[in-house]
């Protein structure tokens, strides 16, 4: 009997049946009554169904019983499968373990050594009786010579340095004062928001003057006449080993002024090319507390003239030049720069500590809309003369969910150095560990562990694709019996998702094509790999986009019990389950990760301060991706 199973691009693969089309399966029956088992790979293969009656043959059983079902290893890589086969050992033809075959004990036991690989490793194990019949095992195990702790909450779960960013000389300072996306251009805004005029004096110089040779004694006072105007600052920005210099001008500065001596006249205070140049020191005290200080700061102007008119006053200009030269170089430029030395910390800091993830975030529908919490704290802080490096730790963690007492989220080894300098304003490194952390939180939130009944049922009434019988009630739960992986991607492929032991528990009422009613009961333990490919959305979200081709494909169908419908409705629902799960398979990688933020600046904690908007956020734009040694590097302009 043949059927032929059309996929479906959707969540569940359904099945249409007509003789003869391409990707056919062979469908035999077990005498011995086995467990339903799948042979084939990703390429298919021979399914085995129990037989629907007792033909009074003690089957031969397959069992596996190190490692156990859904394991997570670490130590050594060197791993014994070690099974047993029950059932009489005088029926056994063969037993493969992984494909290779291998010698029974004479209690029969059987046990294969092999080197696991890092992340998913899928265990098989056929046990073949002398007719040909086959009972066949499937479960799988992670490995990993480490693995970072998720139990708990923020700093308890931490990855040490889970994200590294470079800023280059386009975050500090583009040039460009038309957008807001730089740090030099918020610096602008803060310094020219600054109120200088408190800064002058009511009286700015007084005193008696003796007008030469014999002239009288002349007694002055200059005093402020209105507010102090200064042409808006430019302002230059550059790295430096420890922090940052800046250097800033204005071309004019303009003070109103009131000027008496027996007589009172109006004039100005004009200063020209007032230029300032200072360091800003960056550092990371103990706790991860950023500090910014501004150790220097100098300012200076190329001339300084007072227009006071003619007269008598006029006569006095020099002296009263003079003085009010002297205030303006011993007092009021040093409050000037006093001003700035104080002002330039805050939005500094702001602009480095902003640089973080966001607090939480949704998983879709799918998932059962989890929230996820996410933590960061800075690890370290480095500026040189080509721009800066900062190093955060970063925790991806669910405050509620499934128990577990898995070890943990699997680690890599992986390393990763900015380039020192660069064309681009922001590279942001991602290690892989983050990534999987994300889909660890999202397994522990119990995401993975659902009802799906709904969402096949829906699929089925529909009546889009006939089926051989007609389903009355449906119901699949999902278990991930271990969290998915994200393993670093070769060639093409930026990584490559893989699932061991994902649990389907069916339950169906049926009726065949003859309306015999009947019940199908099975456990679906399914472990596969597939590639995938990981991009930037234009709201700063990671996409992945996930093969529907498996690169690994293995089924084990345990515990299978039909009742009415004879033997071919068990032989029909068997193939659907394979296929059903295989279309589901795809689904899940996009869906964990699609709703993952990348970091970003946030100038929040300005809160409207200097002209810039609450709820400023600084985002990598027209991101490009490439991945270096575990981690996920993107570099992109700031928007």
């Amino acid at each position: 009997m043949k059927q032929c199973i059309a996929p479906l691009a959707v969540l569940v693969l359904l099945a249409a049946f007509a003789p003869g089309c391409a990707g056919t399966h062979s469908v035999t029956d077990n005498p011995d009554g086995g467990a339903a088992t799948d042979r084939g790979s990703s390429t298919g293969g021979d399914l085995y169904v129990p037989p629907m009656g007792d033909r009074g043959v003690n089957p031969i059983r397959c069992k596996i019983n190190h490692p156990p079902r859904a394991a997570m290893l670490g130590g050594s890589a060197a791993v014994t499968i070690k099974g047993k086969v029950l059932g009489p050992l005088s029926n056994l033809g063969s037993v493969k373990v992984n494909g290779k075959k291998v010698q029974t004990m004479p209690g029969g036991d059987f046990s294969l050594p092999v080197t696991s690989k890092w992340g998913l490793n899928i265990i098989t194990a056929e046990c073949v009786d002398k007719s040909g019949t086959a009972d066949r095992k499937v479960q799988a195990y992670h490995w990993s010579s480490k693995y970072w702790p998720n139990t708990g909450t923020g700093a308890a779960v931490k990855l040490p340095r889970g994200l590294l960013a470079r800023l280059y000389q386009k975050a500090i300072d583009d040039g460009d004062r038309s957008t807001l996306n730089d740090l030099a251009s918020i610096l602008v805004k803060v310094i020219n928001n600054l109120d200088f005029d408190k800064l002058i004096p009511s009286t700015l110089v007084s005193g008696k003057y003796k007008v030469p040779p014999w002239g009288p004694t002349i007694s002055y006072s200059v005093t402020k006449n209105g507010k102090f105007k200064i042409n808006p600052f430019s302002v230059n920005l550059t790295t430096r080993n420890g922090g940052l210099r800046v250097t800033g001008k204005t071309s004019y500065l303009e003070l109103p002024v009131k000027a008496k001596a027996g007589v009172t006249v109006s004039g100005k205070v004009k200063i020209s090319n007032l230029s300032m140049s200072g360091d800003i020191n960056i550092s990371k005290k103990s706790g991860g507390t950023v500090q910014v200080s501004v150790p220097r700061l100098d300012m200076n102007y190329s001339s300084l003239k007072v227009e006071i008119g003619s007269g008598i006053i006029g006569s006095i200009t020099s002296a009263i030049t003079s003085g009010i030269s002297s205030l303006f170089k011993n007092s009021i430029l040093k409050l000037m720069e006093n001003e700035v030395k104080q002002a330039i910390p805050g939005p500094v800091k702001s602009f480095v500590t902003g640089f973080k993830f966001a607090q939480s975030f949704q998983l879709p529908a799918l998932l059962g809309s989890k929230s996820l919490s996410i933590y960061t704290d800075l690890d370290t802080i480095l500026f040189d003369p080509d721009g800066g490096s900062l190093g955060l730790n970063t925790a991806v963690y669910a405050t509620k969910g499934i128990a577990s007492g898995k070890l943990g989220t699997i680690a890599t080894n992986g390393t990763f150095t900015a380039p020192g300098k660069g064309s681009t304003a922001m590279l942001v490194a991602m290690r892989h560990d983050t990534l999987n952390q994300v889909v660890n939180a999202t397994w522990l939130a119990g995401a993975l562990k659902q009802d799906v009944s709904k969402l096949i049922s829906d699929a089925l009434k529909s009546g889009s694709v006939p089926l051989p019988f007609t389903i009355n009630s449906l119901k699949l739960e999902l278990d991930a019996l271990l969290p998915p992986v994200l393993k670093p991607g070769k060639g093409q492929s930026d990584f490559e998702l893989q699932v061991g032991d994902l649990k389907l528990k069916v339950n169906a009422s049926v009726k065949d094509a003859l309306g015999n009613p009947g019940t199908i009961k099975a456990d679906v333990y399914v472990s596969a790999t597939t590639t995938g490919a990981v991009s930037l959305s234009s709201s700063n979200v990671l996409k992945l986009t996930v093969s529907t081709t498996l690169g690994a494909y293995e089924v084990e169908i345990a515990n299978l019990v039909v009742t009415g419908g004879g033997t071919t409705l068990g032989k029909l629902f068997v193939v659907l389950i394979r296929d059903m799960v295989k279309a589901l398979l795809p689904q899940l990688g996009p869906n964990i990760v699609q709703s993952f933020p990348l970091p970003a600046i946030d100038l929040s904690s300005l809160g409207g301060s200097y002209g810039i908007p609450k709820g400023t956020t600084l985002k990598i734009k027209s991101g490009k991706l490439s991945q270096q040694n575990g981690y996920l590097v993107f570099s992109g302009e700031l928007g």
